[in-house]
């Protein structure tokens, strides 16, 4: 509960002014202080935990040179909802949406976190025979020839060729075969892999950087950078639709001014625009593909399957 309030802190301070708002709004909790301007001040108060953090993306999103990015929407749509008077729906987009961000950042981290543990099997020390004696070393240090004594229950450090006659080795944290596979002297040996029933003696023949699996774990870390198409396609089209709905806003207050003339009433169609403002911020949209994605490489963890990322 503890580490729930501390990572949901300014998503509960937001829903907090929320409910609280709603409930004056509709009489349910009667405040005699609850006027107009302080009614505007509440949900502001309210929305700056939720707020500042979306302003401060789309701030970097316009350093980067993209004006209308989807950022830039939900800020446009809170802006309007206060506009029109419509506090609690402003304060609603942005709170929705970082709901949605911290449960795909939580996600993210329990996908890491089942993937750390399905791969923690890479040994941190490895025992070398040097100048007749056997040396505990890092597996950074081993060098190339060298010959690693690896004991039953333990796991190779390296990759190498097997110097003794024959061994069975317990493959499953590299292949997901459940039964132990028997290698012959000569034969190539993976790190990862651990010795079952003997000692074995294995040369060294790559180093710590090129092992097998070093380069699982250095793929898996890479896999978030890796993104489906699907998600790069949302990504790309938001802001195609960021553009395209801030145009058509432009044309809600614009077309009437022309059509109407003297009858033009800019309270109303500004009212209007900032309604379809709110309708089309695509909050939810931008949080659901990338969640999908984590979720899935994070539940497919939990059974022993290692995904490269979401293109894949």
């Amino acid at each position: 509960m503890r580490n729930f309030c501390k990572d949901y802190w300014k998503e509960i301070v937001a829903f907090v002014f929320l409910a609280v708002g709603l409930l004056c709004d509709n009489g349910v909790v009667k405040i005699d202080m609850w006027t107009p301007m302080a009614r505007y001040a509440w949900y502001l108060i309210g929305i700056l935990p939720v707020g500042l953090p979306v302003f401060r993306e789309m701030l970097e999103e316009w350093r980067e040179g993209e004006i209308f990015n989807e950022f830039f929407l939900m800020v446009a749509a809170a802006v309007a909802a206060f506009v029109i008077g419509e506090c609690p729906d402003g304060l609603a987009v942005l709170l929705f949406y970082c709901v949605g961000e911290q449960l795909q950042d939580h996600a993210v981290d329990r996908a890491h976190d089942e993937i750390e543990s399905l791969l923690n099997v890479c040994p941190q020390v490895a025992v070398v025979v040097r100048d007749g004696k056997q040396v505990e070393l890092a597996p950074q240090e081993v060098k190339l020839g060298e010959t690693m004594i690896v004991k039953a229950g333990a796991r190779v450090p390296l990759d190498g060729e097997l110097l003794s006659l024959h061994v069975n080795f317990d493959t499953s944290a590299l292949t997901g075969e459940s039964q132990p596979r028997t290698i012959e002297q000569g034969g190539q040996v993976l790190s990862g892999m651990m010795v079952v029933d003997t000692t074995a003696e294995v040369k060294a023949t790559k180093p710590y950087t090129d092992s097998a699996m070093t380069r699982i774990m250095e793929m898996v870390e890479e896999a978030n950078e890796r993104k489906s198409p699907t998600e790069l396609f949302i990504r790309q089209f938001a802001r195609i639709y960021t553009t395209v709905v801030m145009l058509l806003v432009s044309l809600v207050i614009v077309v009437p001014m022309v059509v109407l003339g003297s009858e033009y009433d800019w309270k109303e169609w500004l009212g209007k625009a900032a309604v379809f403002m709110v309708i089309a911020c695509p909050c939810a949209l931008l949080v659901s593909i990338p969640l999908g994605y984590f979720g899935g490489i994070g539940a497919a963890s939990r059974h022993g399957i290692l995904v490269k990322g979401g293109n894949f």
